[in-house]
């Protein structure tokens, strides 16, 4: 596929995508995508996330608690099997939520 008809579909897919109410971003590297996530949390704000390892695999998670945010991630190695499920809920009703 050429440069021009990638850039098409993107365009396509971001415009679908904001017509459905998503806040849609494209970013060209892991770099760009961290730093995307982490201007769109407020300072203070407790974090929870769903069963995204896209947000692991670039870093989010440790970041944000280098960062001193509280965050909420029920499949987080630190987590024990027996408190996921309150982790899940916790997460859930943070202040902010990311999933996907």
């Amino acid at each position: 596929m050429g440069e021009r008809k990638v850039s098409a579909v993107i365009d396509n897919v971001l415009e679908a995508l904001e017509n459905n109410k998503f806040d849609a971003v494209f970013v060209k590297n892991r770099r760009e995508a961290s730093q995307c996530v982490l201007d769109r949390i407020p300072l203070g704000s407790v974090v929870g996330a769903g069963g995204s390892l896209t947000l692991k695999e670039i870093g989010i998670f440790e970041e944000l608690k280098r960062r001193n945010f509280v965050v909420y991630w029920p499949f987080d190695e630190e987590v024990a099997k027996e408190e996921r499920r309150d982790v899940a809920r916790k997460a859930l009703l943070a202040d902010v939520f990311w999933s996907g």
